[in-house]
């Protein structure tokens, strides 16, 4: 991991600049002394050092934006929530309409016992929309939001597997952790392809 990716992260979660500068400049400099000592290359090194930080830099950027920010957070969240799920609504009514059509019969009586596939592919790939649409809806804290979302949408899918309880099945129950997943991937794949000040990086 070189430094312009883990800056990119750590600021994706809403920490302070002034804090990311400082993460980053001691942990190069220590690099650099550890390469010197005849240690080899520290990139693998480097990149623990990154992910200890996150936890650090989380909590900086949820401390620092306050109740403003937390609302300004839920209200993200629920925007990439409902386009998403939209855009899932729309492409289920045109798949439903096209079956019906082709095979001249309805689709039987739903049932809370989805099959696992091809639901969870699709719910783990949702949820990565999820995370993106986020992502792209906040650059400040592109990352946060995104896992913002994930937090409500894996809140809302648990309160509807309690709701169903014997009529959902097994597999069912892993989606809310499944969910925190794959927004955490959405969000990693849109701040992969920004610049550190939000900017969006040239398609190459």
């Amino acid at each position: 991991m070189r430094s312009p990716v883990a800056e990119r992260l750590l600021l994706s979660v809403g920490a302070l600049p002034e804090f990311v500068d400082d993460v980053i400049g001691d942990l190069e400099e220590e690099r650099t002394q550890r390469e010197a000592a005849g240690l080899g290359p520290q990139n693998a090194w480097f990149t623990r050092q990154i992910v200890a930080a996150l936890p650090y830099a989380l909590r900086q950027g949820v401390r620092e934006h306050r109740l403003r920010g937390m609302l300004r957070l839920l209200e993200t969240s629920l925007a990439a929530w409902i386009l998403v799920e939209l855009g899932v609504v729309i492409m289920g009514l045109v798949a439903i309409g096209a079956y019906t059509i082709v095979s001249a019969n309805a689709l039987p009586t739903f049932s809370g016992e989805l099959p696992l596939w091809p639901t969870l592919p699709l719910g783990v790939l949702s949820a990565a929309a999820v995370g993106y649409t986020a992502a792209w809806l906040d650059r400040r804290r592109p990352l946060l939001a995104a896992l913002a979302s994930g937090a409500l949408w894996a809140g809302i899918q648990s309160a509807l597997l309690l709701a169903t309880v014997g009529q959902t099945a097994r597999w069912q129950w892993a989606m809310p952790l499944l969910t925190v997943v794959g927004v955490t991937i959405g969000g990693v794949v849109r701040i992969s392809r920004t610049s550190p000040d939000g900017g969006s990086l040239p398609v190459r």
